[in-house]
């Protein structure tokens, strides 16, 4: 029985031992493993965007006009307005047009939605009205609002889908009317008209070479590892028509005996766009701006430079990565 307890604590001791060294060793700091990781392309960042269009016209075809008819499209880089209204009151037998929109801005769409705001004062008991729309200019095929008597009192939003990369000079939107008997004297409101196109943002990214080493260091050293890349052809130009986002992001750095994690790789800045880390130069068509000065990592994108809709411009970024 001694013999059996002297064994089981033998080998109880042997696997403390084990357990022990096991911990040293990954305690120990050896092997170094922080020494010339490299630099894989960063990660590209590609934002979906909405352009807005809207009619800039409108025609009556029989009947009664709307008062303020240019209230359904008075702002028109703004989708959805609901702070004044085209306003139909006590109408005959009407057909009336909104058409002729305004020219894309984008090439061309990854989707298009027509849509349209409206409401009423909610006391039609006879009078119907249906609201319907044309992708092609001839046919009225396009149900916004089924024919029918309408009392909704709070503000609708009727939309269709058009074409996926719709030809806006065929668009148009028409309210069909139509009078039963005396009449009931009440109003339709159109607050808003308006496509939107989706599309894609012109592809802009940040990516450092690729098998670019970090220089050395030393654990009595600084503690970090950082690489401008203005040294390198890692030049990244920025060209845009249209208001853009530039971010920078990255996977893990590997290497033959380690993986360091994204969240040790950071984008270091200055705050001053014309200075390393990180330097902004050579930009045109817009006044570009830098993160406040710090170590911001990259394991989610960090927007390094914006332009807002419209300005546009291009802009060369140099970015400073520290490990």
């Amino acid at each position: 029985m001694a013999k059996i307890i002297k064994n089981a604590l033998a080998n109880f001791l042997v696997i403390c031992l084990i357990f022990l060294m096991i911990t040293v060793w990954i305690f120990s700091g050896w092997p170094q493993i922080w020494q010339k990781p490299s630099i894989p392309p960063e990660i590209q960042e590609v934002f979906a965007a909405t352009e807005v269009k809207k009619p800039t016209t409108s025609t009556l075809d029989l009947g009664t006009a709307f008062t303020n008819p240019g209230n359904a499209y008075d702002l028109p880089d703004t989708g959805g307005d609901e702070s004044t209204n085209a306003d139909q009151y006590n109408a005959v037998t009407s057909i009336y047009r909104w058409h002729t929109w305004a020219t894309k801005g984008q090439t061309s769409y990854t989707a298009t939605v027509l849509k349209v705001k409206w409401d009423t004062s909610g006391g039609f008991t006879d009078d119907h009205f249906a609201i319907e729309a044309t992708k092609d200019g001839t046919n009225w095929n396009l149900v916004l609002v089924a024919d029918g008597v309408h009392n909704e009192t709070t503000i609708q939003t009727a939309q269709v889908s058009l074409d996926t990369d719709q030809d806006l000079t065929q668009v148009q939107v028409r309210v069909n009317f139509v009078k039963v008997g005396g009449g009931d004297k009440d109003s339709l409101y159109i607050y808003d008209i308006w496509t939107e196109g989706t599309y894609t943002p012109p592809t802009l990214s940040i990516t450092a070479p690729e098998n670019v080493q970090m220089p050395d260091y030393t654990l009595g050293g600084a503690g970090y590892s950082e690489r401008n890349f203005e040294d390198v052809s890692g030049l990244v130009r920025v060209d845009a028509n249209v208001g853009f986002t530039v971010t920078v992001s990255s996977t893990a750095l590997t290497s033959t005996n380690n993986t360091i994690p994204a969240s040790d790789v950071k984008l270091k800045t200055d705050q001053i766009v014309s200075t390393n880390p990180t330097k902004i130069v050579s930009c045109t068509g817009f006044t570009p701006t830098e993160p406040t000065a710090d170590e911001y990592a990259l394991d989610t994108a960090k927007n390094v430079v914006t332009a807002t809709l419209g300005t546009g411009g291009t802009c060369d970024i140099y970015p400073t990565i520290r490990v």
